[in-house]
């Protein structure tokens, strides 16, 4: 016979066995019943990435696919659609070209200050007969915007000085062309004779240049011979040389 408390303890003990049992069972329960939560998918990050390297620089594919979108805008407003692959070849090939140029002249030291850049777009945006929020507003509707097109200005002015510089480096005036151009001759001794010696003076000679794009249209040629008679009419009117090759050469 077993004694009472021995069989008591394990009754006990079953007892509390088995609630452990039913306790687990019931949390397994529990668990099984929460929903699984859907894992979270990361939203996708469009990446840029590098269409080609240009000495120390790189035109990457937002910047092409950017001027690609401009340059398809202005054809379509033309009545032209060139073919896709054609058009970014043609387009990639000047962005090779205008990097090149920009390269050459930060060497070189050539820089556009806002000063200029806000004359020129003020100068475009007056061409245009169009306010500053109309013109702004133009520029997104056709898939760019104001800073872009104030980057594009900025380095067309950039390479322009950067082609004058490289052409006048490569200009050289004899004094004697000079003499002649002033219609001042010189004595077979070598000195210049009396006559010329009285007409003899200095000169300080500038320009403002007024440039035309290479193809450009008849709308564009207008455009720049409206900017020579501003020019003109300000000088007249007493503007300053300076001021007037600052904001208009």
């Amino acid at each position: 016979m077993m004694p009472a408390f021995i069989r008591q303890c394990k009754t006990l003990c079953f007892r509390s066995f088995s609630a452990i049992i039913i306790l687990c069972a019931a949390t397994v329960s529990v668990c099984m019943a929460q929903p699984v939560p859907a894992p979270q998918i990361a939203p996708q990050v469009k990446i840029d990435s590098i269409v080609v390297v240009v000495n120390n620089g790189v035109i990457t594919r937002k910047e092409l696919n950017d001027r690609i979108t401009l340059v398809e805008s202005k054809l379509k407003r033309q009545g032209i659609h060139p073919p896709r692959a054609e058009l970014e070849r043609q387009v990639l090939e000047r962005m090779i070209v205008e990097s090149v140029q920009l390269q050459r002249a930060k060497e070189r030291g050539i820089q556009v200050d806002n000063r200029q850049l806000d004359a020129m777009v003020a100068m475009i945006v007056e061409q245009n007969h169009m306010t500053m929020d109309q013109f702004r507003h133009e520029l997104e509707s056709n898939g760019s915007s104001l800073q872009i097109f104030r980057e594009t200005v900025r380095n067309d002015i950039t390479r322009e000085r950067l082609r004058d510089l490289e052409v006048t480096s490569k200009i050289e005036v004899s004094d004697s062309e000079v003499d002649h151009l002033l219609g001042i001759t010189e004595s077979p001794t070598g000195g210049a004779s009396t006559a010329t010696q009285a007409a003899r003076h200095e000169i300080r000679l500038a320009h403002i240049l007024i440039r035309i794009p290479e193809n450009a249209s008849p709308e564009q040629i207008a455009g720049r011979r409206d900017r020579a008679e501003r020019v003109l009419q300000n000088l007249r009117e007493g503007g300053t040389f300076e001021q007037n090759a600052a904001t208009y050469s």
